[in-house]
């Protein structure tokens, strides 16, 4: 079984099987029904050299989106950080900009802005730490790197509440993206840019603790914090749950679900959302053989996870 898998992973790399891509819409379209909300969705066209996905807005005006992204490469089989900066009539890139590009595989270019920087604390759980860069908005680049946490932490979403920076993420399990049953939260007493401690962990019945994009306060003034469900495959749907901090703790309450349209061209899954305003980014997924794609990955025992 070894040496077929190994074959199979030669004549069919795995990138190659799928394809993530990223969309916008409007605040008012979430409403709708979702296959009226998936009929809306402007979607990015792909490079040919690869997808994008995990999107997050920096910022956007009237004619243009600045977005950090995922950008998978096939030639590489790997992900780095790219920055878009898309036209809103046409929905094309206009330009682009490489933030970071590491040995290993890098994505979810998520953000926070404190005295005037932006900091970019992205996923590489294979290099088993988290780390913090400061973005270089003259080269675009992302730089002076510091540890964070010591752990192989997947989609880890930072907040500052009553002052102390409090980190939510899920750990890696060897060989098994989909297992997010446990929510680990972390402490920096000291500010953003020191040392975070594990204070308390949340423990779920069901995989829906990865994080999903930015930490955000609804128009009820309730902190909310999307996840991915990881039920039945990787982030197959977002939840908002609200945080609620008691004497010490933070207690999960889950609010509303946002489910793809499994009959569009991107509604496979639906694992980040974002939004600014009333400009609304999410990503979406597509096998391009399915049946093969379902074999392939049955042979080969792995999830998608990009």
């Amino acid at each position: 079984m070894g040496k077929i898998k190994k074959i199979l992973k030669e004549i069919f790399p795995h990138p190659l099987k799928n394809e993530y891509a990223i969309g916008f819409l409007s605040f008012s379209d979430l409403a709708l029904p979702k296959e009226e909300r998936y009929k809306t969705i402007r979607w990015i066209k792909n490079p040919k050299s690869g997808w994008y996905a995990d999107p997050f807005i920096v910022s956007a005006n009237n004619h243009q989106v600045e977005a950090f992204v995922e950008e998978m490469i096939y030639a590489t089989g790997k992900g780095l950080l790219t920055r878009l900066l898309i036209d809103k009539k046409t929905m094309k890139v206009v330009e682009k900009n490489h933030l970071l590009q590491l040995p290993s595989h890098l994505s979810y270019p998520i953000f926070i802005k404190e005295n005037d920087k932006l900091y970019v604390y992205p996923e590489n759980y294979q290099s088993g730490a988290l780390n913090i860069y400061e973005y270089d908005v003259q080269k675009k680049k992302l730089i002076n790197p510091r540890p964070l946490i010591q752990e192989p932490l997947l989609d880890t979403q930072i907040l500052c509440y009553n002052g102390t920076y409090y980190a939510f993420g899920v750990k890696f399990q060897k060989g098994v993206s989909t297992d997010t049953k446990v929510l680990y939260i972390y402490e920096s007493k000291g500010g953003l840019l020191d040392e975070y401690c594990l204070v308390q962990t949340i423990k779920n019945i069901k995989c829906e603790e990865r994080g999903g994009g930015l930490i955000f306060v609804d128009d009820s003034n309730r902190i909310i914090r999307p996840v991915q469900s990881c039920e039945g495959g990787y982030g197959k749907h977002i939840i908002f749950k609200e945080l609620i901090y008691k004497e010490g703790r933070f207690e999960e309450k889950e609010i509303s679900k946002l489910l793809p349209d499994e009959k569009a061209k991107y509604g496979d899954v639906l694992h980040t959302f974002n939004r600014l305003d009333d400009l609304i980014v999410i990503d979406g997924h597509r096998d391009f053989y399915p049946c093969l794609a379902k074999l392939y990955k049955s042979i080969r025992h792995i999830d998608d996870d990009y």
